[in-house]
């Protein structure tokens, strides 16, 4: 079942394994690019490129021996080069969307390729002959049709603010974490190919679900894989098919998520720092990790005869333990900045004035926005709508909509409208401060805007949804004052409780779509037979109804009481289950009294719900009074 190594190291050198050996000559790649001038970076990925090319049909034909190994070596000093050089390309000149296509093309690669060497031993065979000619084949007509987009460098930026130190001591606990595995990987029977594969493949998912459909930050990713890799490995710790399995497909799914989300990050913050500075650093840290970690690791690993699991467990407990403690840190620096492609409103003139008063508001209100939820803030309170902002922005919505949660979320609001309310007043809206006529005229609109909005919120949180007349709340509001305003003058008020007659019967044979048009309507007929502006109707609850009715007497409000029940049964709808009437009926219960400093508004709504009860034991259908 354990079927997975990534090379064979029965050759060595200087007391290191070849695949020692190989991330010493990738790091060495690596490390020329890092004193390698700009203009020199894409010719030097041009010509690695075509050497790996030359090399690797010799790799193909040669016999096993020392000319071999040499070429070996060679092959993959160029590919380190090429890597870098690449990555110079893949963090200046591609847009966020390209990056992310391309990290999950590559961990689609390496799912396949894993799981199909399990169930296809042909394709395993093939590829270790083909593989490597085709993906070079690709990688030669991408690297020579590239060059036209000039890459996005300032000449005098530092790179100060970009968070690319942290990303790189994130780089290097998945580095380390990989060491663990890796390590574990190269002894016989230690992983299943066809479960890592899994694991890979679903790790895209995991990334899709996570960043578009959900909207989290890449922090979750990161969490995500510091938990499965940890987990992989305490199953690894049990050499039974269960553990193996599930701790292989553990490791498979956190080393998919570690490595699309290091490169996403590390690319983004490099990007945005617009500092080859930065770049350079990224290349001289890949160096000591190829060179320095990975000598340090093999060098004390070679005191095992095997891989010591518990060893390699141990360490990677501590560095995720480490990277949970620096959680806040890294979520302030890292997690909460925005990687994205894309404009910036400080680089607008429309927007300069507002942007700048956004950043004032919070330096002085200690709001902690980050620049791109402050540029939403701005957007936001000058009217536009988050498609709008996403096409100014030339983001994504779905980047939108994670930065607007995140930032009512700082400022402690739920709706635009809360928004307006607190800080429309601080904004100055025109760019040009010689137009106050401009602004006041936006002002305007924003306030006509911000009424529209509170209303819009005030309808919602009375009405029912399904009925579009008033919910509970409403009524509960509405009792409140009439019963005062009726115990202070002593003014008539009834009540009236009505079900409807036999409803579950009526679910049940017609369906609830059917039984949710029957609400409707009767809340409707309702309605209709109240002509007073203080009559109030709402839907108390599943399918019973409450009225008010104050300042009339018994009489009249029984009246009323038996108008609306006979009007129900009067629109003639259908109802097959109906023991006192072919169509459906309701059956109401009324309670009418003067209210007095003793009584209270709970004791009329329970006497309401006792007639309601004997209207129901008697014959149903009919009003009953209390």
């Amino acid at each position: 079942m354990g079927n997975l190594r990534y090379y064979d190291h029965s050759i060595a050198l200087a007391g290191f394994r070849s695949s020692e050996l190989t991330f010493f000559l990738l790091g060495l790649g690596w490390l020329i690019v890092t004193l390698t001038p700009k203009r020199l970076i894409l010719p030097f990925l041009r010509l690695a490129t075509v050497v790996s090319a030359i090399l690797l049909p010799f790799l193909i034909l040669m016999p096993m021996g020392f000319w071999w190994f040499t070429l070996y070596m060679a092959f993959n000093f160029f590919n380190g080069l090429c890597a870098a050089c690449a990555f110079f390309l893949f963090c200046f000149v591609l847009n966020n969307i390209e990056r992310l296509f391309g990290m999950a093309l590559i961990q689609f690669y390496y799912g396949f390729y894993y799981a199909a060497w399990t169930i296809f031993p042909a394709i395993h065979l093939a590829n270790e002959k083909w593989g490597g000619v085709i993906v070079t084949a690709v990688f030669l007509i991408v690297v020579f049709s590239c060059g036209k987009k000039q890459p996005e460098i300032a000449a005098d930026s530092d790179g100060k603010g970009s968070g690319v130190p942290f990303v790189i001591g994130l780089h290097i606990v998945f580095y380390m974490i990989g060491c663990m595995v890796n390590y574990i990987e190269w002894g016989e029977n230690s992983l299943s190919a066809l479960a890592f594969g899994l694991g890979t493949f679903i790790s895209v998912g995991l990334v899709i679900i996570v960043q578009l459909f959900i909207g989290r930050s890449a922090l979750y990713l990161w969490l995500m894989f510091l938990v499965f890799s940890l987990l992989g490995l305490g199953a690894l710790l049990y050499d039974t098919p269960v553990t193996l399995i599930s701790g292989s497909f553990a490791y498979g799914l956190g080393d998919g998520l570690g490595y699309i989300v290091i490169c996403y990050m590390c690319a983004g913050a490099i990007k945005r720092s617009k500092s080859l500075r930065m770049f350079r650093l990224y290349c001289l840290m890949f160096f000591v990790e190829c060179f320095v970690i990975s000598g340090l690791f093999s060098f004390y690993f070679n005191y095992f005869d095997g891989p010591d699991k518990f060893l390699a467990f141990g360490i990677v407990l501590v560095l995720v333990s480490v990277s949970f403690l620096l959680i806040p840190l890294m979520q302030k620096k890292l997690f909460d900045a925005d990687w994205t492609d894309g404009l910036y409103l400080r680089d607008m003139d429309k927007y300069s004035l507002p942007f700048a008063r956004t950043e004032a508001i919070n330096t002085e209100n200690h709001l902690d926005l980050t620049s791109r939820e402050e540029e939403i803030f701005t957007m936001l309170l000058t009217g536009r709508a988050p498609k709008e902002i996403a096409y100014t922005l030339k983001i994504s919505p779905y980047t939108v909509n994670f930065h607007q949660k995140n930032l009512y979320r700082k400022l402690g609001i739920q709706s635009r409208a809360e928004l307006f309310a607190r800080y429309l007043s601080k904004i100055e809206l025109h760019g040009d401060k010689n137009n106050r006529a401009t602004d006041m005229i936006r002002l305007n609109e924003l306030n006509k805007q911000l009424i529209s909005e509170i209303e819009k919120l005030e309808t919602l949180s009375v009405t029912d949804e399904l009925t579009k007349i008033n919910n509970k709340r409403s009524f509960l509001e509405y009792m409140n004052l009439i019963w005062e305003h009726c115990q202070h003058l002593r003014l008539q008020l009834s009540a009236v409780m009505i079900d409807v007659d036999n409803f579950k019967k009526y679910n049940d044979s017609l369906g609830h779509l059917e039984g949710d048009k029957a609400l409707i309507a009767i809340a409707q007929c309702i309605k209709n037979q109240l002509k007073r502006e203080t009559d109030f109707v709402a839907r108390f609850g599943g399918e019973e109804f409450i009225c008010l009715l104050p300042f009339i007497d018994k009489n009249e409000a029984l009246a009323l009481a038996t108008t609306i029940v006979q009007s129900v049964e009067n629109m003639n709808i259908p109802h097959p289950k109906n023991e006192h009437s072919k169509y459906l009926t309701i059956s109401a219960g009324m309670a009418h009294t003067v209210p007095n400093d003793n009584d209270s508004s709970n004791q009329l709504l329970d006497l309401a719900d006792k007639a309601l009860y004997a209207a129901k034991k008697t014959g149903k259908n009919k009003v009953v009074v209390n």
